[in-house]
């Protein structure tokens, strides 16, 4: 299944209304302005747990092509001697 991502919301104003609130104050800026921090807050987790991700360590025994690549040089290495 797919996230909803559109949320919305009746506002109780016209087109030029809800382009420039009157105050902050004012309950449909609240509304809007809520909306936004959300969306924000959301962007901010997500991008946390992708860096702790990223940041996990590689599990032992875990194919590691860097790994492998070290191991066959050392085993060359080690047959020139």
């Amino acid at each position: 299944m797919y996230k909803k991502l559109e949320v919305y919301t009746e506002l109780d104003a016209d087109h030029l209304q809800i382009c420039k609130f009157g105050a902050a104050s004012d309950g449909n800026y609240r509304r809007v302005l809520a909306r936004i921090e959300t969306i924000i807050n959301d962007i901010n987790q997500k991008r946390a747990l992708e860096r702790a991700v990223e940041n996990l360590p590689v599990p032992v025994g875990t194919p590691s092509p860097a790994k492998d690549e070290l191991e066959e040089r050392m085993r060359k290495l080690q047959n020139k001697e």
